[in-house]
């Protein structure tokens, strides 16, 4: 009930723009709730309910609150604040459009309504936060989600109706000057979300499942904004990874100016990396020139393989957030691996200080289903996640991917010792007999060298395929891993078994002819991850293994056609998921050289198994891949 006033005997009422105003000396005075309340109890000669006799005069408070809509269209994120009345919860109206804050009172549709003192609050609260109705920013929706003393005034509201998958194709393909490739539709709703984000100054994950183009569509981006003044963007990854962004930079944009900052020879000074648009580097550069690459205004941060920084005590994850920029993306194929903790750093680093500290965090979104029910609504608009079933309908039947990789430096070392051996012994009369070592040491030093001869450094390729394995085993998919070194294939089974502790088998020239059936059908019976590591002269033939969505050829073979037959297997009749096709090679060695032949001779074989026949043709291409060295230092 209002609380009644003495007030003051107006000699007339008025009525407009959906409010009542009190008439004295001939001119219209703004008044009170109280005011009117008071002139209807009293029954003055003149008063309210007399001078408009269709108003119906409520008697009791209502409150006023702050909605805010929140929808995805097209996957974009969009939030819109409304202002409401209800009584006892119940919406009465929407009065975005004639509510006045500075009055506490309202018609609407003929009804009169008081309004509760939670008005002034609501004023004060878009003073604090400097808000206006309509669409908000993400920045500060994420600010009114998480305000603690907001709780009794703000209603959200998640307008699932507008999630429509179909509304991804409406999309019209990006016009972006310069890119050579052509986005799937998903990847068109990408690009657009990216770009959203980016023009609000604030961050994202980028979640994609893997295979689905993650690096193309923020190559997309970074093309898009690089003719901005004083554009630069930097992209962190692992070591092993700086190579592949390179070449995947070059390929879709090729008029970007891109420098890996790698290597005892990289440069200590800002004004040289600033004379690229883009520089890649690895987390444990980072850690080493923190104190340079932080001297930088970045209009762009990328992390790929973000997961690293899930950690919130690792010098990497500390170095990444020390960083400054316009807006900052995480890519990652996993963004929730373990606990909800990691989504905490991850949000940490896109949008630092949204969710509090970690501490706060912890307290407030327990690391149990109901946590994460809380959590999602909050960081669901920074994340575009988006599973292979969901868009299949967009992808072929197969998407092939050939991954460089960066050799560790003592593995460089390794490789150039033994190439520089067999150069020295064979010249130009090597054969494919003197380079298969090199083939070997590809794979793992463990395969190519004596026993007894000890390697303790690091093998980048064999530390990305677990990468890729465990986001395969996160789905609960099956893949099939070919490599033609029966050693290698030993390593492989090994380290499936000490990593993920699920079903790996070999099928190899040791496997007799009827077991390799009998593995085969007990890894589709599996429910859940499974893997098969395969020999292709051994596997490549006669097996249907469409159990499996996934083919890793952990080492290029000279004759594609091999590769080919191999791939099939999982890629055939009764596949009823897109197959995804993973080459991995070490850049700027003998692999490298295979891969960059791969085309031509799949020209050439036409689907034949041509092979070589060590013609002087294929004598100068051995040289010639003789000549790569991935060591920077020659």
């Amino acid at each position: 009930m209002i609380v009644q006033e003495r007030n003051k005997e107006y000699e007339d009422w008025v009525l407009g723009s959906g409010q009542l105003k009190g008439v004295l000396g001939g001119e219209s005075i703004e008044v009170t709730a109280s005011e009117i309340y008071l002139s209807l109890v009293k029954s003055p000669s003149v008063n309210p309910q007399q001078s408009f006799p269709h108003i119906n005069f409520k008697k009791y408070n209502v409150d006023a609150s702050i909605k805010i809509i929140t929808a995805i269209k097209s996957r974009l994120p969009e939030a819109n604040l409304r202002l409401v009345l209800s009584h006892h919860k119940l919406e009465i109206a929407d009065v975005t459009e004639v509510l006045d804050l500075n009055r506490n009172h309202i018609i609407i549709n003929n009804d009169w309504y008081p309004i509760s003192s939670s008005l002034a609050f609501i004023q004060s609260v878009f003073e604090k936060y400097n808000l206006r109705t309509g669409k908000l920013t993400i920045r500060d929706y994420l600010k009114l989600r998480i305000a603690e003393d907001l709780e009794d005034i703000i209603i959200f509201e998640d307008n699932l109706e507008e999630v429509d998958q179909t509304k991804d194709k409406e999309l019209p393909h990006p016009e972006i000057t310069g890119f050579k490739a052509k986005f799937y539709s998903y990847q068109t709703t990408g690009f657009y979300w990216l770009s959203e984000i980016y023009k609000e100054n604030f961050g994202c994950i980028l979640g994609d499942e893997m295979g689905l183009g993650k690096t193309m569509q923020v190559i997309g981006l970074i093309l898009n904004e690089s003719n901005k003044a004083d554009f630069q963007a930097i992209v962190i990854c692992p070591s092993s990874l700086m190579e592949n962004w390179r070449r995947e930079l070059k390929k879709f944009a090729p008029s970007l100016t891109t420098m890996i900052h790698s290597g005892h020879e990289r440069t200590g000074f800002r004004e040289v990396l600033e004379e690229h648009q883009v520089i890649i580097t690895s987390y444990d550069i980072l850690i080493r020139d923190v104190y340079l690459l932080q001297r930088i205004y970045w209009s762009l941060i990328v992390c790929d393989e973000a997961q690293a920084i899930k950690n919130i005590e690792a010098q990497r994850t500390k170095a990444v957030k020390v960083l400054e920029g316009k807006c900052r993306i995480a890519i990652s194929g996993t963004p929730l691996e373990n606990r909800l903790s990691d989504v905490w750093s991850l949000a940490d680093f896109i949008a630092p200080d949204f969710l509090g500290s970690n501490t706060w965090f912890n307290e407030n979104f327990p690391d149990t289903v109901e946590g994460a029910k809380k959590l999602e609504p909050i960081i669901s608009p920074l994340i575009l996640r988006r599973m292979v079933k969901d868009v299949a309908d967009d992808l072929p039947e197969r998407l092939d991917f050939a991954e460089a990789i960066t050799m560790s430096p003592k593995m460089q070392d390794l490789y150039e010792e033994k190439r520089a051996e067999i150069i020295a012994s064979y010249g130009a009369s090597a054969s494919l007999v003197q380079i298969q070592m090199l083939r070997m040491l590809c794979c793992d030093p463990a395969v190519a060298l004596k026993d007894g001869i000890d390697y303790s450094g690091a093998n980048e390729k064999i530390i990305r395929l677990k990468e890729i394995l465990l986001d395969i085993y996160m789905r609960k998919e099956k893949a099939l891993i070919f490599t033609s070194f029966t050693k290698m294939s030993d390593l492989i089974v090994h380290m499936i078994q000490d990593t993920f502790r699920c079903f790996v088998q070999a099928i190899d020239g040791r496997t007799q002819s009827l077991e390799r059936q009998l593995k085969i059908d007990e890894f589709s019976a599996i429910d859940g991850s499974a893997f098969l590591v395969l020999n292709p002269k051994a596997a490549g033939t006669g097996l249907n293994i469409t159990a499996a969505n996934h083919v890793i050829h952990y080492n290029p073979e000279w004759n594609p056609a091999l590769e080919d037959q191999a791939s099939a297997r999982a890629h055939r009749r009764g596949q009823k998921l897109p197959v995804f096709i993973r080459r991995l090679f070490y850049a700027d060695t003998v692999e490298d050289f295979v891969n960059s032949k791969i085309e031509k001779k799949r020209a050439l074989a036409s689907a034949a198994i041509t092979g070589v026949v060590g013609d002087q043709e294929d004598l100068a291409e051995i040289y010639e891949a003789l000549q790569m060295t991935p060591n920077k230092k020659l």
